[in-house]
């Protein structure tokens, strides 16, 4: 075991507990009601995909603005009916549905279409 995991182990078995609810982001959408959703930003570490799966219906039924954070190279995200957008070697990408006029936006800022994958 590495030094630095002794350290920290002690330090986690002694922080409070909090239980967290996690749902689907479509789920929740359904529970609330939701009739609008103008921007989503997803910031997560590998998780990307899992997260964008349990969204797919409020994709398509409110066609949001996504945000995301890809730090994982590998991570391929393709959504369909959307539009990537991505500025200069940043790490963020833009998806912006097919057709929507909020797209200028990101084009006026600099953020230039490119693939998913890119």
């Amino acid at each position: 075991m590495a030094a630095e995991s002794r350290r920290v182990l002690p330090l986690v078995a002694q922080a409070p507990k909090t239980s967290v609810l996690a749902v689907r982001l479509d789920d929740l959408c359904r529970w609330e009601a939701l009739e609008r959703l103008d921007y989503l930003k997803i910031d997560v570490i590998s998780a990307e995909e899992q997260v964008l799966a349990g969204a797919i219906e409020t994709l398509q039924k409110l066609r949001p603005i996504v945000q995301v954070a890809i730090t994982n190279r590998d991570a391929l995200i393709s959504l369909l009916g959307y539009g990537v957008h991505r500025l200069g070697g940043s790490e963020n990408k833009v998806y912006v549905a097919d057709g929507d006029p909020r797209v200028q936006r990101f084009t006026r800022l600099g953020w230039q279409k490119t693939k998913a994958w890119s």
